[in-house]
C-alpha cells in the first residue's frame, strides 16, 4: 500500500478596484530574457500567469531573493550575457538584499545601463517609495497584485531598450 502526502495550498490576495486579470495581448521582442526577483512563490505564480496571458513568451528566469539577483548579475559564471536584452521584475521587499539596494547597485553600473530595464514591484503604496524607486533609476514601478500595469510597463519598457 502507497502513502501519497500532498498539500492544498491557499492565497487570499486584494485585488485593486477595476483588476479585470486583463486578456489584453502584448508583443515583445522574443529575445529579451525577464528576470523575476520575487522571494514569494505565490506571487510569482501570479506574474507569470499574467505574462503568459498576455502572450508573452519569453524565457523568465526566477530569482529568489536579492543576494541572488546581485549574483545573476555579478558573480554568474556566464549567465549574465551583455549581448542580450533584459527586463528585471524587481520586489522590493525581499530578504536578504531589497530590491532598492539591488537596483542602486545596478544602476551604478554601467555595464547595465543600455541592456537592463527594471519594473519595481511592490504591495506597497507608499508615494515616498514609488519617488525612491524613480530617483534610483528604475524604469516602471507597480503594485502589485499586477495585471494590466505589469504588462503595460513591459510593453513600454521593451521598446526602450538599446539594441546590443
Amino acid at each position: 500500500m502507497s502513502r501519497y502526502e500532498y498539500s492544498i495550498f491557499w492565497s487570499i490576495m486584494k485585488f485593486p478596484e477595476g483588476c479585470t486579470m486583463m486578456d489584453e495581448k502584448i508583443s515583445i521582442d522574443k529575445s529579451i530574457v525577464i528576470i523575476a526577483a520575487e522571494d514569494d512563490n505565490s506571487s510569482y505564480i501570479l506574474t507569470e500567469h499574467t505574462l503568459r496571458r498576455a502572450d508573452i513568451e519569453n524565457e523568465i528566469i526566477w530569482l529568489k531573493d536579492g543576494h541572488e539577483t546581485l549574483a545573476f548579475f555579478y558573480e554568474n559564471n556566464g549567465i549574465f550575457d551583455e549581448n542580450k536584452k533584459y527586463i528585471l521584475l524587481l520586489d522590493i521587499h525581499m530578504p536578504k538584499v531589497d530590491g532598492m539596494q539591488v537596483l542602486k547597485k545596478i544602476r551604478r553600473d554601467d555595464r547595465f545601463r543600455h541592456n537592463v530595464s527594471v519594473i519595481m514591484l511592490t504591495v506597497d503604496e507608499d508615494p515616498d517609495n514609488t519617488r525612491r524607486c524613480y530617483e534610483l533609476g528604475c524604469n516602471a514601478h507597480v503594485i502589485k497584485p499586477a495585471d494590466e500595469g505589469l504588462t503595460g510597463a513591459i510593453g513600454r519598457v521593451a521598446g526602450i531598450l538599446s539594441p546590443v
